[in-house]
């Protein structure tokens, strides 16, 4: 018998299955595997996993977590009711599966502000370093490393998985989808995606004022002299005087 299965996953069925005989029933008395014989029915811890072959012909072979590869053959000795022997051989192999995983990140940081972080903070695997190879921002991949600078500011993500985005002054709103491409120590990858937003703050600042004029002086000047904005002109609305508002522009006695 040759069985496959894949890592992480037992392997289980019975070598009687395609064995026949006139004389009588069937029975596994013993198997060798790795140089070593057992009586069947016997538990045998390997390298590669735990195997048991039983007097009736099944078998369990448990793999090692996260091993991949070639069992060791077994090689059985059956039985039949006049006492006539044969041996045969069972084959186990266990394919590889990928055991790299990644999830998408998510980060949001105020206007003006430098976003960092490490997108393989949430990653995993059980095969090796884990490195970032490339990412595509705005339809165009880039080697892991490469600085961009996109519409929206400055970027960086380097293969150890930090990375950092400046936003352009004054910029607020998403950033163009990030997607990267981890690999691990045994060539698997995988593919997520870092989304950046920047959140708007506001830019307008306005010192008091204090003006001091002599008695029966009309006091003049402009409210707007020491406030400033990165966004467009600045308006004076209403204004508070003795608890009461008015619309700016009225006159109030």
């Amino acid at each position: 018998e040759t069985v496959s299965v894949v890592e992480d996953t037992t392997a289980t069925g019975n070598v009687l299955d395609n064995a026949a005989t006139a004389d009588g029933p069937l029975t596994v008395t013993s198997f060798t595997v790795d140089g070593n014989t057992y009586n069947a029915g016997d538990t045998v811890t390997l390298t590669e996993g735990e195997l048991t072959l039983n007097t009736d012909g099944s078998y369990t072979f448990t793999p090692n977590d996260n091993f991949n590869g070639v069992v060791p053959v077994i090689t059985y000795t059956v039985t039949d009711g006049a006492g006539d022997t044969q041996s045969s051989t069972l084959t186990i192999s266990v394919t590889p599966v990928s055991d790299l995983s990644d999830d998408n990140e998510t980060v949001s940081v105020a206007e003006d502000t430098t976003a960092t972080g490490n997108v393989l903070d949430n990653a995993a695997t059980a095969d090796g370093p884990m490195t970032v190879t490339s990412f595509t921002v705005g339809g165009i991949t880039y080697n892991a490393g490469d600085t961009v600078t996109l519409a929206e500011g400055e970027l960086t993500l380097n293969t150890n998985g930090s990375y950092t985005f400046t936003p352009n002054d004054n910029f607020n709103g998403a950033v163009p989808v990030i997607s990267y491409t981890v690999t691990d120590g045994v060539g698997d990858t995988e593919i997520s995606t870092l989304t950046i937003s920047v959140t708007p703050v506001s830019d307008l600042s306005d010192d008091s004022e204090t003006v001091t004029i002599a008695e029966d002086t009309t006091a003049t000047g402009n409210v707007l002299d020491n406030a400033e904005t990165a966004d467009g002109p600045l308006t004076v609305t209403s204004f508070t005087v003795g608890g009461n508002t008015y619309n700016a522009g009225d006159t109030v006695t």
